[in-house]
């Protein structure tokens, strides 16, 4: 039996689904301090890449990077900030609430839960 990631979506109650990545995609990411950097920045408010940038003091080479990797496992959602000058920059925000392995004996290991933001 092949171990199982799960996600619990925001939006919904008691409900999960399939994570559209494999475990050791997810294993790798969240085995990356910057990509831990980016979804702990990003678990509170949706930030811009300009102010993640900022924060956490990487290129933004690196950033847009990491950014396209997380959005494409669907681990950030990413918005539109509006501006009056009509420059309305991609914004990211974290997308769950928690990442689990279900292990062939039916454990649970929590990779990411809830408020705590990444585990350490």
């Amino acid at each position: 039996m092949a171990s199982d990631v799960c996600v619990s979506l925001e939006d919904a109650d008691q409900w999960t689904e399939s994570f559209p990545a494999g475990v050791e995609d997810v294993l790798r990411v969240l085995g990356d301090p910057e990509c831990l950097a980016i979804l702990e920045a990003t678990s509170e408010a949706a930030k811009t890449a300009a102010e993640l940038v900022t924060q956490l003091e990487i290129t933004c080479s690196t950033l847009y990077r990491k950014l396209d990797r997380l959005v494409d496992m669907s681990l950030l959602t990413v918005g539109y900030r509006p501006k009056a000058d009509g420059h309305h920059p991609r914004e990211f925000q974290l997308a769950i609430e928690e990442i689990y392995i279900t292990l062939p004996d039916g454990a649970e290991v929590a990779l990411l839960e809830g408020d705590t933001g990444p585990l350490q």
